[in-house]
């Protein structure tokens, strides 16, 4: 859904964080700011979250509080982020 909804290719994805997302107030931003190290291209960037992105993350939040204490957006089962290959198939088997 991110992928589609804000344009970002799997590499950016298993990069996010949750606190890209979130600011201290526990409220979704409007803006993602991607670094230099998360972008594909190696420059960062500004991805602007539409009102369905915003709803989505918003349902996933509140599904499972637990993901709120995660470092990443997606991880594994042991508590790191995924790579690239593994969210792509990840994502293929959905």
């Amino acid at each position: 859904m991110l992928s589609y909804c804000c344009g970002l290719c799997v590499s950016e994805l298993a990069s996010l964080r949750v606190t890209d997302f979130v600011n201290a107030e526990g409220e979704l931003n409007d803006v993602v700011l991607l670094t230099a190290e998360q972008t594909k291209g190696s420059d960062s960037r500004r991805v602007f979250l539409s009102k369905r992105a915003k709803a989505t993350l918003n349902r996933f939040f509140n599904s499972d509080l637990s993901v709120m204490q995660q470092s990443y957006l997606f991880q594994t089962r042991l508590n790191t982020r995924f790579n690239t290959n593994a969210l792509t198939l990840l994502a293929i088997s959905v």
